[in-house]
């Protein structure tokens, strides 16, 4: 069933959005943000039909739906997990739409006389009593892109063959290309060299999925053990990236967040074998190789959110910016290092 974007303002505003991050408990304020493609702006309705009551959903916890807190002249919208009918009545809404067509509507409580959705001038979201029939009271509707099963033509590699190399993109949608970085500059720290030239080096492998990003995806993960490396239920491989392949803008003095990494995409990992074939490794975020600072792509041992050092044990020379989860010992990775890393491409949804 559909997720949604609900932006204010008909569809040319912010969105709604939940004004602690990702936190939802009863009572946790909703207000409207610049869209970041986040878990908390997604919303999860059965439909958007204009004749029955219904539910709006935070998507990340779908426990919690839009709530009328019922104090004062204009109600605060809040989070609330209601747990008999009755706590309901807070909750139901009607939609009414704006015009005869398109996705833009009102959304006005169903068991309360005339208190439509509405936003003031500083980003606050309150039930306010009567239609003014602005755009402060009108909320578009876009849905947002649901994950599709990877399919095509793929080589296998790894031990037993656990891992595939598909030979197209894994989407259809248009993604934003990610550049490993070819030029960092070698350095040495302890006696030990860091060398980032080897492009046959880009891969490495850990055990588990981080926990935020088993709270962040939406719904409860589906973690299919394929052979060795973790797929979820579409095929993509859980993976660990550097948070500047999801975030470029992030701060190399700041500290990668959940929200920013877990469930806002999927990825193609594309590698080169010696023939020159281009193979594309499907991915979906399951933690962040933090140890990337400060070009946020790449392994160099150092760690946000100030470059603090974590050294290696041996000479390190390699592009290691993607790592696989799942239950690997030494010789699963056999035959990786005949593939070059040639860039990553990430699909947002």
């Amino acid at each position: 069933m559909p997720i949604y974007n609900i932006i204010a303002n008909a569809g040319s505003g912010k969105y709604l959005n939940i004004g602690d991050t990702y936190t939802a408990q009863n009572g946790t304020n909703v207000n409207v943000y610049t869209g970041t493609g986040s878990n908390d702006q997604r919303w999860y309705l059965d439909s958007l039909s204009t004749t029955k009551e219904l539910l709006v959903y935070l998507n990340g916890n779908r426990k919690f739906a839009l709530n009328a807190k019922r104090s004062g002249t204009n109600w605060n919208c809040t989070l609330y997990q209601s747990t008999t009918e009755t706590e309901k009545t807070d909750e139901y809404i009607r939609l009414e739409r704006v015009g005869t067509t398109g996705s833009i509507y009102y959304i006005k409580l169903a068991r309360y006389d005339g208190r439509y959705l509405t936003i003031d001038s500083e980003g606050n979201v309150y039930w306010k009593e009567g239609l003014s029939g602005g755009t402060n009271q009108q909320w578009k509707f876009s849905v947002i892109p649901t994950p599709t099963v990877v399919s095509g033509d793929y080589i296998t590699a790894g031990k037993d063959g656990w891992l595939r190399l598909y030979k197209k993109p894994t989407c259809s949608r248009t993604g934003t290309t990610v550049s490993i970085p070819l030029t960092l500059p070698t350095v040495t720290y302890k006696g030990i060299t860091y060398s980032f030239k080897n492009k046959k080096y880009w891969y490495a492998y850990e055990g588990h999925l981080n926990g935020s990003a088993t709270s962040m995806v939406g719904t409860t993960p589906v973690i299919n053990k394929d052979g060795k490396g973790y797929t979820d239920e579409y095929g993509n491989y859980w993976m660990a990236v550097g948070p500047k392949v999801i975030n470029p803008s992030l701060s190399d003095s700041a500290t990668p967040t959940p929200t920013e990494m877990y469930g806002r995409g999927k990825l193609d990992i594309v590698v080169k074998s010696s023939d020159g074939t281009l193979y594309y490794i499907p991915a979906v975020v399951g933690d962040t190789k933090n140890h990337t600072w400060n070009n946020g792509i790449v392994q160099t041992y150092r760690a946000y959110p100030n470059g603090t050092w974590d050294p290696a044990t041996t000479n390190f020379d390699g592009l290691v910016c993607a790592e696989f989860i799942g239950s690997f010992v030494n010789g699963d990775m056999s035959g990786l290092g005949s593939y070059s890393i040639e860039k990553i491409i990430y699909y947002k949804y």
